[in-house]
C-alpha cells in the first residue's frame, strides 16, 4: 500500500481530492491526520510522529484524553495495516504527497464567506494580509518538502475534466487505476474522510449535496483585489496557476 499524504489549506478541495485518490485507484491509502494533519506542515525530516502531530493543533487536549480514556480503541488503530504502513514510509520518507490547490482568488473568496458563516471554524484569519500571509507561507513550506513523489492538483480542474488529472497522478505516483471512472454525488463531508475516525470506527456520511466553490464574484471586490496584491508571483507559477488568478 503506498500512503499519500494530503496537503492543502481549508477550502483548496483537499477533501475532493482524497475522495477521487482512495475511489479511481488501487493499493493506495490517503493520509489526511495520521501522517501529520493535511493542513498542516510536511515532516519530511522527522522519522517518527508523536500524537500531538496527528490532529487540528486546536483539538491535541481531545486526542490526548481519547488515547488516555480508550487505551484498547487506540491499540487497535495502531495495530492496524495502515497505521503501520504509514509508520513505516514515514521512517523511510517514501509516501508520496498530493497537493490540493485552486485559484487564490476563489479560495479566498471562500475563506470570507466562510468567516462570516461560521466564525472561528478556519485556521488563519481573514483580512487580505492574514490570508495572504497563510497562503504564501503554506505553499511555500509545502513545496520545499514534496519530495520526489509528490505532485500538486488543481481540484477546481479535477472536478470538471477529471480524467487528465487522474492519468497524470497515476504516471507521477506511479499508481494503478480502475477501470471506471467515480466521482462524487456532492459536495464532500470532511470527516468521511479522515482516516483517523474511519480506523477508530467513527464514521460519517460520505457527502454534502449541493454545495459548490465559492467563486470571486460572491466576495467584496476590494478586498479580493488587495489580496490578490499581496500574492507571492512565484509560487502562483509554481504551483501551475494562471498568472491571471491573483485578479480574477
Amino acid at each position: 500500500m503506498l500512503i499519500i499524504r494530503i496537503a492543502g489549506l481549508m477550502r483548496s478541495g483537499s477533501n475532493l481530492l482524497t475522495w477521487m485518490l482512495r475511489n479511481n485507484f488501487d493499493s493506495v491509502g490517503t493520509a489526511t491526520m495520521l501522517m501529520g494533519w493535511k493542513h498542516g506542515p510536511i515532516f519530511r525530516e522527522q522519522e517518527v510522529l508523536s500524537l500531538d502531530d496527528f490532529v487540528d493543533p486546536r483539538y491535541r487536549d481531545n486526542i490526548r484524553a481519547f488515547v488516555r480514556d480508550h487505551p484498547e480503541r487506540w491499540q487497535s488503530l495502531t495495530s492496524s495495516e495502515f497505521y503501520q504502513a504509514a509508520v513505516h514510509q514515514q521512517a523511510d520518507a517514501s509516501y508520496a504527497v498530493a497537493l490540493a490547490v485552486r485559484s487564490p482568488t476563489a479560495w479566498y473568496s471562500s475563506c470570507l464567506r466562510v468567516g462570516e458563516e461560521r466564525p472561528g471554524f478556519l485556521n488563519h484569519g481573514t483580512t487580505p494580509a492574514e490570508a495572504a500571509r497563510v497562503w504564501n507561507d503554506s505553499h511555500r513550506s509545502w513545496l520545499e518538502n514534496l519530495g520526489p513523489r509528490g505532485t500538486v492538483v488543481n481540484t477546481e480542474v479535477l472536478r470538471n475534466t477529471p480524467e487528465p488529472i487522474l492519468e497524470r497522478l497515476a504516471t507521477e505516483l506511479n499508481i494503478t487505476r480502475r477501470t471506471e471512472l467515480r466521482v462524487p454525488d456532492g459536495y464532500i463531508r470532511p470527516r468521511s474522510q479522515e482516516e483517523l475516525y474511519e480506523l477508530l470506527g467513527m464514521g460519517a456520511e460520505s457527502q454534502y449535496s449541493g454545495r459548490q466553490f465559492t467563486r470571486p464574484s460572491e466576495a467584496g471586490s476590494q478586498l479580493i483585489d488587495d489580496f490578490a496584491g499581496l500574492l507571492d508571483a512565484n509560487l502562483v507559477g509554481r504551483l501551475g496557476l494562471d498568472e491571471s488568478d491573483k485578479t480574477v
